[in-house]
């Protein structure tokens, strides 16, 4: 048997190794902090697509005197300081990095970018976050992730699902699902925690990992309105006022109702009688009776004539 060459031995194990290494998914345009926590020197390679049995890698940042230094390539996008992160993701970015010199052995980090879709809901409500995927083979694994906590598993070929302890099965799976290549993860009732980033894989028999379309969704959940639904709670002291308030209307509004037409009939009243001064017009015949009588006309007193000398015999007065 041929001995392999070295490089090629060595190109296999380090291939071999990502399988063992740390594997961090982010959204595209969010921050992707490294898993690393090397004490001293270290530098942290993007490993390129091989070139034959070679497989370069790119120098991506280094580590002096507990300071990351972004390579000239990485400048705009990985700040100085002591955490290694990209501050924005490229969907580009989706590849193999090694980090060396940090510890015994070298580390293995599988990045992966990827797209996602948005999605808001009322708390208490229903919610499905979409993901789509086919083959033709059913020999595959879907997985439901929130950040790194698995939510729910589905074994195709054992038709087994397994639920993640946090979230006490409210999520299921469409039974159409391999169908319809519909995997899309269905809430009963949304609640406010359960809002965050979820990614939706596909694993295969031997280990390779995809993903479904879309990736990832990000779910916001809102809080219900307390006003829509259920009236507000009134306590003994606003209820007794509330009552004491109608009571003092009630009465105001029966007092307005009676004494709202004798007014209106008294003025009505006033005003007549100070249009017409003289109610009553009387008149009074006054005769010259040598006897000095007098006499009564309407059931009034006529005063006996003035001694003026005057000749009238009949003269006009006018009583109110």
């Amino acid at each position: 048997m041929a001995r392999l060459p070295l490089f090629v031995f060595a190109l296999v194990c380090h291939i071999a190794k990502a399988a063992f290494g740390e594997y961090l998914q982010v959204i595209l345009g969010e921050p992707a902090v490294f898993p690393e926590t090397c004490s001293k020197g270290a530098e942290l390679h993007r490993v390129e697509a091989p070139t034959g049995l070679v497989a370069p890698t790119g120098l991506v940042a280094v580590r002096e005197e507990d300071v990351w230094r972004p390579s000239e390539s990485y400048r705009d996008r990985i700040q100085r300081g002591t955490s290694l992160a990209f501050q924005r993701t490229r969907y580009a970015d989706t590849a193999l990095y090694v980090l060396k010199k940090c510890g015994q052995s070298e580390t293995l980090i599988q990045l992966e970018v990827v797209w996602s879709s948005e999605k808001t809901v009322t708390e208490g409500e229903p919610a499905k976050l979409n993901c789509y995927y086919t083959d033709k083979h059913p020999d595959f694994t879907i997985k439901w992730w929130k950040a790194q906590e698995m939510v729910l598993e589905l074994n195709l070929p054992f038709q087994k699902i397994q639920n993640g302890t946090a979230f006490n099965r409210r999520m299921s799976l469409s039974p159409e699902g391999y169908k319809e290549g519909d995997w899309s993860l269905s809430f009963e009732k949304v609640l406010q925690e359960d809002g965050g980033d979820y990614f939706c894989s596909v694993h295969k028999k031997h280990g390779a990992r995809k993903w479904g379309a879309p990736a990832a969704v990000r779910l916001n959940v809102t809080r219900r309105n307390q006003s829509s639904t259920s009236p507000p709670i009134v306590g003994p002291s606003q209820r007794v006022t509330e009552e004491t308030a109608m009571g003092a209307g009630t009465i105001v509004g029966i007092t307005a109702a009676v004494v709202a037409p004798i007014v209106a009939l008294v003025s009505f009243l006033l005003g007549w009688f100070l249009k017409h001064p003289c109610s009553r017009v009387f008149r009074v015949k006054r005769d010259s009776d040598a006897n000095g009588k007098t006499s009564t006309e309407n059931g009034h007193l006529l005063q006996p004539p003035k001694a003026n000398g005057s000749n009238s015999n009949q003269a006009e007065t006018v009583v109110c």
